[in-house]
């Protein structure tokens, strides 16, 4: 059974859920609780719907976007101090750079023949300290452009595309290493997500990369795996005695058929339970 959802964002990164609404949710489908995880930020535990919320159990997490042997690799951060120095000069660094890099991508969409300004994407943005191409992506949409963001993606703003500027760059050993040193738990997200394209040899030497590196858990369940996906991840996890985690990466409330993002996917107290005792 399903009682937290280890893998949602708020509009505090690339979300359209505030956390209001996302605490509302979990207690509309009575879920015990959630793990905020926005890329590259920790805005959200400043707010006051998170210090004031007494019946869902709020994990502090965080996405860290890291790139390894070419390919984009995301590490989740469970249970982490939002407080830790170290954490937030380097979480500055990136939303410094998020932001030269959307103006580097809207001065690509000008070229291209886009009417789109920082003041547009700034709409799109609710009190934000995380700024993407997500934010850029909706924006489009709603001018018109495109149908929806995965049509923007997959013409103009996905990696390799006309408008795409490089992400900020980070090896998974240093941002599992962040993690742990703001007290986290690193744990290897969504592994067969399909820009990853990995194939079992690849698989397996990724795994061994990031064990050696330090994490000490697999996002088994998340939207985008399939069964059998999510049957390899478990199997390698009780083999090599990983903790399970999993989680809907919502990002929107409902999905393109009108279905619940939110609670999807998950685990239960069981996995809670051993998550907890490896702080």
């Amino acid at each position: 059974m399903i009682n937290y959802d280890m893998h949602v964002h708020s509009t505090y990164s690339d979300g359209t859920l505030s956390l209001r609404e996302i605490i509302d949710t979990c207690k509309e489908n009575s879920l015990k609780g959630v793990a905020i995880t926005d890329h590259d930020t920790v805005a959200a535990f400043s707010d006051e719907a998170f210090i004031n919320e007494k019946e869902i159990d709020i994990i502090p997490g965080i996405e860290l976007s890291t790139i390894y042997d070419g390919r984009e690799i995301h590490i989740l951060g469970y249970y982490i101090d939002y407080n830790n120095i170290k954490l937030l000069e380097t979480l500055d660094k990136i939303r410094n750079f998020r932001f030269n890099r959307t103006e580097m991508i809207i001065s690509k969409l000008n070229s291209l023949g886009y009417d789109i300004s920082i003041e547009d994407i700034s709409g799109h943005v609710d009190k934000s300290s995380s700024l993407g191409r997500p934010h850029i992506a909706r924006c489009l949409v709603e001018k018109g452009y495109f149908k929806d963001t995965q049509e923007v993606f997959d013409k103009i703003l996905g990696n390799g595309k006309p408008a795409c500027v490089d992400r900020y760059k980070i090896h998974p050993k240093d941002g599992i290493n962040l993690i742990k040193e703001a007290g986290g738990i690193p744990v290897l997200a969504h592994a067969f997500v399909s820009k990853n394209s990995l194939t079992s040899s690849d698989f397996k030497e990724l795994m061994e990369d990031m064990i050696r590196y330090g994490v000490i858990g697999i996002e088994v369940y998340h939207s985008l795996h399939s069964k059998v996906q999510e049957g390899t991840l478990l199997n390698y996890a009780i083999k090599h005695n990983l903790l399970i985690t999993g989680g809907s990466d919502c990002h929107e409330k409902l999905d393109s058929h009108g279905n619940l993002i939110l609670g999807s996917k998950g685990i239960d107290t069981e996995n809670i339970i051993k998550l907890k005792s490896a702080r």
